[in-house]
């Protein structure tokens, strides 16, 4: 098969496995565990925290690494050579789904979602590091997808396993320390650890060759590569991260959401340093109210980063630890001087005194990796594990509404079962983040809707031929840029480029910058000025290569999806007789399945049905 082919059908695959994550239940069978009862597992991000967390399930069978960075993953390949490689969970969870049984995902924050989204679509389970998303609204569809599934799930706050921590939960819940109505939470994040308070950096070295630098972005807006993200230090951006509080307090929070069962918040207020839109601030201070609940009075959680704590006098010490939390309760005061485990009673009491106090929280040894444990547990019909998604994703989206606050800088009002804040419309942006066209849209709004158009057809057939070796996506991201510099695709001011224009072309960055695709566009322009000219418009010629509608198919699997068709090959014979350069069959069968002429969405597919119904409605 021809490299275009390859190209474009991956590009496909891509996009509609990427647009089932978020539009449609994509539904296919479980595996059967094997005789021996073991998972397969593969990883998505498996270099820093993700290496660790495939270790940790590596009593189970590591089958599937997927990992974007060749170096940062080395070791992760080089400890599991079985394991099959890919650089794209897209295409190894098409290819490989069967046999997979549950993933670990531990990307960059702003691909958890629809990594995770996917995998569960596909009944998957899913241990995913945190904070469990990037936006608000992306905890809300994990959770809501994880239910609707029924898949195991657990979030990478393993800290929730720790035993001192779970035993500190029972003894807030029996009332040790009476009715908690006030929280602090602190940690010494970004400082030492990576950037924040920065604008975006200005050069732009290449990309090292180890790094698909597109798909890292993923979803993301495109921007040049630079070393100031990867591998670690996204976490300031945010386009890619969500600061130091989402990067900790889905540690340190913890403890209060386990204990006092927070619910969502009613408002929000934070003080910062300045804010930009392009990283979180150098420190910031945030205030949450909770309401109460009638089991549960009022609670006042107040947030600090970037060197800002609260008094040492609330626990009576002179200094406090780089990272903990304070509940402050009318009864006596907890300290805990760390994101997890042991605390002290401001009043001296040991939590030796409450041994009449039940235990009712599993407390397995070794929390780390039985965090991981626990998910795998319930993967195989055991418990649910105790950081589910219905519960990590509602703490989750606690969590990141505090970015929120900071983002709009005043104070917010939460409605949680809208999905809203009510007080300030233009808060309500940061909810959620529009994902990269070629990624999702392209494939929701545009591909296989049929076009009939001179104008836009006539763009299809120069981006098509500009596509030829290369990736689809390239050409989307290049996609306004070729509007621009071609007259906005109109085929009479093309047909006239000159040597000066075509030079022009050839030094312009932002179009693929090959001549012999540039003296074709130009040649292909003439071409279709006659096609008109001799059918009454270049439609009417086109849509004559099937009979006029758009021929329905019926694939299965992406797999059964041509490359050409006998209608192509027509397609092609013809054009490359009337003058048309690169216009091979392939390329022609692209075209038709872009341009609508055939519906090659899978019928289970969310689109597959609304191309029909569309096509149908215009008989």
């Amino acid at each position: 098969m021809n490299t275009h082919s390859l190209t474009r059908r991956r590009f496909v695959k891509r996009t509609a496995l990427a647009a089932s994550a978020l539009s449609f239940p994509f539904v296919t069978t479980r595996n059967v565990l094997g005789a021996n009862n073991r998972l397969n597992i593969a990883g998505i991000g498996v270099g820093g925290k993700g290496a660790s967390d495939v270790e940790n399930v590596d009593n189970e069978n590591i089958y599937a690494l997927c990992d974007v960075d060749e170096v940062n993953a080395a070791g992760s390949f080089r400890k599991y050579p079985q394991a099959k490689r890919f650089k794209d969970f897209r295409v190894m969870l098409e290819k490989e789904g069967k046999r997979i049984d549950a993933v670990t995902v531990s990307t960059p924050d702003h691909m958890h979602a629809p990594a995770a989204l996917l995998a569960m679509k596909m009944g998957k389970h899913v241990y995913c590091q945190k904070p469990l998303t990037h936006t608000v609204y992306e905890a809300r569809q994990m959770a809501e997808v994880a239910r609707k599934h029924k898949v195991a799930t657990q979030m990478g706050n393993q800290g929730h396993c720790n035993s001192h921590t779970r035993r500190l939960v029972e003894l807030i819940q029996s009332g040790v320390l009476g009715k908690v109505s006030e929280v602090h939470v602190w940690t010494d994040r970004p400082n030492n650890w990576w950037p924040q308070g920065i604008e975006r950096p200005k050069d732009t070295p290449p990309a090292p060759p180890t790094l698909d630098w597109d798909l890292w972005l993923g979803v993301a807006p495109w921007r040049p590569y630079h070393p100031a993200y990867v591998p670690f230090k996204w976490r300031g951006f945010w386009d890619f991260g969500t600061g130091a509080l989402g990067d900790m307090a889905c540690h340190c929070m913890d403890l209060a959401f386990f204990s006092l069962r927070l619910g969502p918040p009613a408002s929000l207020e934070a003080q910062s340093s300045e804010v930009n839109d392009e990283t979180a601030p150098l420190w910031s201070i945030i205030a949450y109210e909770f309401p109460g609940d009638g089991a549960r009075a009022p609670v006042k959680m107040t947030w600090y980063d970037g060197g800002k704590q609260p008094s040492p006098e609330l626990v009576k010490d002179t200094e406090l630890s780089s990272n903990g939390i304070i509940l402050i309760g009318d009864k006596d005061t907890l300290y805990v001087p760390n994101y997890w485990g042991a605390g002290k009673f401001l009043s001296g009491a040991k939590v030796e005194d409450f041994k009449d106090i039940p235990e009712t929280l599993p407390k397995p040894p070794g929390f780390e990796r039985n965090h991981h444990q626990e998910w795998l547990n319930a993967c195989k019909g055991g418990p649910k594990a105790l950081s589910n998604f219905d519960y990590s994703g509602p703490m989750t989206e606690a969590v990141l509404l505090g970015d929120v606050a900071l983002r709009v800088g005043k104070k917010i009002l939460w409605e949680s079962n809208k999905l809203k804040v009510t007080n300030v419309p233009e808060a309500n942006q940061y909810l959620r983040t529009e994902y990269r066209k070629g990624w999702i849209s392209y494939h929701d709004e545009e591909w296989g809707v049929p076009v009939h158009d001179d104008r836009t057809l006539f763009e299809f057939l120069i981006l098509e031929g500009a596509q030829a070796g290369l990736s689809w996506s390239t050409i989307l991201q290049k996609r306004e840029h070729y509007r621009k510099v071609f007259d906005n695709f109109d085929a009479t001011k093309v047909a006239r480029y000159d040597a000066r224009k075509v030079k022009q072309l050839l030094a312009d960055a932002g179009i693929v910058r090959n001549r012999l695709k540039i003296a074709a566009a130009i040649q292909n322009a003439k071409s279709f000025l006659a096609v008109q000219k001799e059918f009454g418009s270049f439609d009417a010629y086109l849509w004559q290569f099937v009979g006029g509608k758009p021929k329905q198919n019926s694939w299965r699997s992406l797999k059964d999806v041509p490359a050409r068709t006998p209608e192509s090959d027509a397609m092609s014979k013809d054009l490359l007789k009337r003058g048309f350069k690169f216009v091979g069959s392939t390329i022609c069968y692209a075209m038709m399945q872009a341009v609508g002429m055939v519906n090659d969405h899978v019928v289970g597919c969310f689109r597959y049905a609304e191309i029909r119904r569309l096509t149908e409605a215009r008989r």
